[in-house]
């Protein structure tokens, strides 16, 4: 874990041009029009029951307090997020338009996020995990909104 590492990263991917044919990436990564997405960290799974009662929390609880730490120095940085309901900001998206690539995302994990606005892009950092059975993840993501 390098906090300076990932918030160079976060500054890097708010500048760098959003590809207009996705790359190849790293598994579980994301680079197309408008939105990267990248796996800071991935834990193991909890397909045993009993692994899972043993890790879960304790997983969970370490995944947070990176992010809060790293949350921290971005904000030091960018100064302090919006919290967005992604509920409420979908449902304002018109029915004949689009869902951008970072709501379409972060809504498939989350109702509520917070955002940083960097140079006309959104920033977010978040815990997630699919199921209870797949891994935390540890996601940096940037994109429009």
């Amino acid at each position: 874990m390098d906090i300076g590492a990932w918030v160079e990263l976060a500054e890097e991917l708010v500048l760098r041009p959003y590809p207009e044919v996705p790359p190849q990436v790293a598994p579980g990564d994301l680079a197309q029009p408008g939105l990267y997405a990248v796996n800071l960290m991935v834990s193991r799974d909890f397909w045993d029951p009993e692994d899972r009662d043993l890790f879960w929390e304790q997983t969970l609880d370490e995944y947070e307090a990176v992010r809060d730490l790293l949350a921290a120095a971005l904000t030091d940085r960018w100064g302090q997020p919006e919290d967005v309901d992604l509920l409420a900001l979908r449902k304002s998206i018109p029915p004949d338009a689009s869902e951008p690539p970072l709501v379409s995302l972060l809504s498939h994990y989350w109702r509520d996020v917070r955002l940083w606005h960097r140079s006309g892009r959104h920033v977010c950092l978040e815990v997630g995990q699919a199921d209870k059975e797949l891994p935390f993840q540890l996601l940096l993501a940037v994109g429009d909104m």
